[in-house]
Parts: structure tokens; sequence; C-alpha cells
């Protein structure tokens, strides 16, 4: 690359003595003025930073908060789809399929250090009441409950039993609003605009792994019954 005569004639040149003098005199004031602020600007220094990493940290936590609370529980990965067989009204198909998400055990499990005395793991809980809703809402909703309501003469503490009983399923309402907000799951669920709200059907979601907790749950049962009441 050519330089152009300006650039050429550019260099470093000793200063004259008369410059020379002015210099000398400039430099020896020059380390009073210096060491009447080196102190207070080392101090304003360590005031930045201190507050510049205590605000970045700051702003570090609240991001790494929220991702921890957006991380859902669990390892494993997988996508909703709507089963039918689990919410359609009580038949020799349902039932089955029902039966088939409980473990031997029933969920029941005695383990020496985690469940010295026998404990019930809360999942089946919350399944089991789930499933109670099902059968006392389809219960309710048939001619046959509204005829025995109706023709029943007198209010007997017999007159509903297990999965249909008011008590049981008020107790179910109530357990289950805890057990949502206890386990608080955070996956991010996408809008489906075609019907114009969430329907969680569809995409990945991050899971804890039934299987192994079914698995978990038959390894330390304490009997072998594998009904869902």
């Amino acid at each position: 690359m050519k330089l152009s005569t300006f650039q050429r004639s550019l260099k470093y040149s000793a200063l004259e003595p008369e410059e020379r003098a002015k210099d000398e005199r400039a430099q020896s004031r020059n380390p009073e003025i210096k060491n009447k602020w080196k102190i207070p600007m080392i101090s304003l220094t360590v005031l930045l930073a201190v507050l510049v990493g205590f605000f970045l940290g700051r702003i570090s936590m609240r991001v790494q908060n929220a991702r921890d609370l957006l991380e859902p529980a669990g390892d494993h990965v997988e996508t909703w789809v709507y089963n039918r067989t689990f919410s359609d009204p009580p038949s020799h198909q349902t039932e089955s399929a029902w039966r088939s998400i409980f473990p031997k055990g029933r969920g029941f499990i005695h383990h020496r250090s985690l469940a010295p005395n026998i404990s019930g793991i809360a999942v089946f809980h919350e399944l089991h009441c789930l499933n109670g809703i099902r059968l006392a809402y389809y219960a309710a909703s048939t001619e046959k409950q509204e005829k025995s309501e109706v023709g029943s003469s007198s209010i007997s503490g017999n007159a509903h039993s297990g999965h249909d009983d008011p008590a049981h399923i008020r107790h179910c309402f109530d357990y289950l609003r805890h057990a949502l907000m206890c386990a608080a799951d955070t996956n991010l669920e996408p809008v489906d605009w075609k019907y114009g709200g969430v329907t969680g059907w569809g995409f990945d979601r991050t899971c804890r792994s039934y299987d192994a907790v079914v698995a978990y749950a038959e390894q330390w049962r304490t009997h072998s019954e594998a009904d869902i009441s």
C-alpha cells in the first residue's frame, strides 16, 4: 500500500529546550495531583464494581430462579393424547383401563428407610380420587340414580356407598386441588388457536416416569391386591 506525502512525513521528534522545560515543570506538579485523587478514584472504582456485581448477581438469581421454577420435575418426555377410555361411562373396557394403570398393592409400600411405617404413594391416591369422581359423575347422571333418589322414602346413611358417597367425593375434590397445587406442573402448554384455548394435547412435556413409580410401588408393596378402590 502506497503512503501519502503527509503520512510519510510523520515522525517522532525530540522536544525543543523551551518545551522540555515546560513539560518538566508540569510533570513535577503531576505527582501531587495524582496522589490527591488516587484514593478517591480507587474508592469510587471499588464501589462501582461492588454495585455492578450486586445488581448483576440479583438479575442472575432472578433468571436462575425463574428457570428453576419453570423446569418441570423429572426427565421423561412424553406427548399427551386424549384417551376417551379413561373418561367414558363405566364399562368393562373403561374399568379394565383404569385397573391397568395401578400397581399390585394399590400403591401401599413398606420400605425400611423411606417408609418404615406403611405408607401410600400420593399419585395413586390422586388417581383413585379422580376415578371416584368419574364414577360418581356417571352414577349421578343416569336415570337409575335419579329414580333411586326420588324413590327413597327416607334419607339413610347407606343411600350412597363406595365411589359415589358424597363425603368421599367432597374429600376427593379438595384432595385433588391440593395435589395439583403441590405438584405445580410447570410444563408450558401452547395455545391451540383452532379451538381458541389450551387443550393440553399434542406437544412434548417433561414428566416423572410413571412406569418407574409403578415398578417402585410394586417392588416395595405391602400386599398383592390390584383393585383400584
